[in-house]
């Protein structure tokens, strides 16, 4: 059953929706998922959200932060942002101490802040991730989740690194709370979310399943201070991997007793209105989208949908055209999702689609890794299949093949 809910920040019940829908998911059951808005505070997220548990389980079977795909290391865009985050943490913090980093993933981030001179810990709940952390970086890690960590012999850290952490929090209050008992008196916390500005930057697919909390410049600033921390950098604008906005700043911890800052005015306002024109903007992709698959679908014998990952779900909740081509299965490149189904169509290997095949239909479903893939098969000499991307135009004629 999905989970409603007031405000996690300020907890008021005056929500707006922004979207409810249903989608079917990799490995999981079908699940009611929505977008609200706070009328109080302008906080953004999920509402109706994924169900806890249902979130745990896709985190242990599709743990994608250790990179099945590219064996282990990261995308190209995160050794820029991890330097950024390190230069901006120096310029305010110039002497490297303790640092120790909650959702560390793959290990990359800590690497690089061990070889700037911190003393670093890496925190996460995959024991997946912690084995590539140790094998590529040699890096001390600890197997938890924040609430179930408790620090070796009582220490504290100089630096809490949560970079990309809380926007996957259903409690990001509650996280923050856990977050401070690890810091020492006049430490500081790394923060770093996306970020709802400049709509005409988010993605397609910009509100997805893992992410339940959306952050802005003013609700950041109001949960940390609300939850022990004063501002110490202000929140900067960034992108995220995928070109996105961000926002990244530096708390310290409030020293106990002491009275916080005015809390920010209601982001309401211009939360809803940024929603609204990208929202807007989605809907009109998506249609684009169900046009382009109506257009293939004519006279198509079968097809394959090329990419597992949530932008699928959301392809087949949103682009009624798709129930016109008969799916032979959906291919994806990640080896955790093989054997498993979405929509009651299998998911199997990217290896196994036919591409010879003249009566063949192939949709790209993935808005990040579209433009890498199409210039993968412009060279194929094989190549028959239709394929049929949704972002961008694809030449047929780059083909030897298409030329015989």
């Amino acid at each position: 059953m999905s989970q409603f809910c007031p405000c996690p920040l300020c907890g008021s019940s005056e929500l707006v929706a922004l979207f409810e829908e249903t989608w079917a998911i990799v490995a999981l059951p079908d699940v009611h998922i929505g977008i609200a808005l706070c009328r109080q505070c302008g906080f953004v997220f999920q509402n109706p959200a994924v169900p806890q548990n249902l979130a745990r389980i896709w985190y242990s079977r599709m743990n994608n932060y250790t990179n099945p795909s590219r064996q282990g290391l990261p995308p190209p865009n995160k050794a820029r942002i991890v330097a950024e985050q390190i230069e901006f943490v120096s310029k305010h913090l110039p002497a490297p101490g303790s640092a120790w980093q909650i959702g560390s993933s793959d290990g990359y981030t800590l690497s690089r802040f061990s070889a700037s001179g911190w003393q670093v810990l890496a925190v996460e709940p995959s024991a997946q991730a912690n084995r590539l952390a140790e094998s590529l970086y040699g890096l001390a890690t600890v197997t938890s989740s924040l609430e179930d960590f408790t620090p070796p012999a009582d220490q504290r850290c100089d630096l809490l690194i949560m970079t990309h952490v809380l926007e996957h929090l259903y409690s990001p209050s509650s996280a923050l709370s856990q977050a401070s008992r690890l810091i020492c008196d006049g430490g500081h916390l790394l923060v770093e979310v996306p970020s709802v500005t400049s709509p005409e930057k988010w993605c397609a697919g910009f509100f997805s399943f893992e992410h339940v909390s959306y952050f802005a410049p003013a609700t950041l600033t109001r949960l940390l201070l609300q939850n022990g921390f004063d501002l110490f950098a202000a929140p900067e604008h960034t992108h995220d991997i995928h070109g996105n906005p961000a926002i990244r700043c530096i708390a310290v911890k409030r020293p106990a007793g002491t009275p916080a800052a005015q809390l920010p005015a209601s982001d309401f306002a211009r939360a809803h209105d940024v929603c609204q024109t990208y929202w807007q903007r989605e809907l009109a992709l998506w249609r684009s989208s169900n046009q382009r698959i109506q257009d293939a679908a004519v006279g198509a014998r079968r097809g394959i949908v090329w990419g597992g990952g949530i932008h699928t779900s959301q392809l087949f909740a949103r682009c009624p055209a798709l129930r016109s081509i008969p799916l032979d299965f959906i291919a994806d490149n990640d080896p955790q999702k093989h054997g498993h189904h979405l929509n009651s169509i299998a998911v199997k290997p990217v290896s196994d689609i036919d591409l010879s095949d003249p009566d063949l239909v192939v949709i790209i479903s993935t808005y990040s890794s579209e433009k890498e893939i199409l210039k993968s098969l412009a060279g194929r000499s094989d190549l028959r299949a239709c394929i049929v991307p949704l972002y961008h135009d694809f030449d047929p004629s780059l083909s030897p093949a298409k030329s015989n």
